[in-house]
């Protein structure tokens, strides 16, 4: 996972491929948390939290793009 500062250099197209691997990575942990095979059960709540954080910078940049 990237950090904010990291994540604001990236471009709409990485930010699209980030955001793909974010959801596979949040469905993977959620899914074994579901079935018990892992008990690391606080991060899903972490990648939910980086989930917005990208759809966050993403809607920011489509705003920005808008106003010009």
């Amino acid at each position: 996972m990237l950090n904010i500062a990291e994540l604001r250099k990236l471009d709409q197209k990485a930010l699209q491929a980030e955001l793909a691997k974010a959801r596979r990575d949040w469905l993977g942990v959620k899914l074994s948390a579901k079935m018990g095979q892992d008990k690391k059960s606080h991060l899903i709540k972490s990648n939910k939290r980086y989930i917005a954080q990208i759809l966050t910078l993403m809607n920011q940049l489509t705003k920005v793009s808008n106003a010009k």
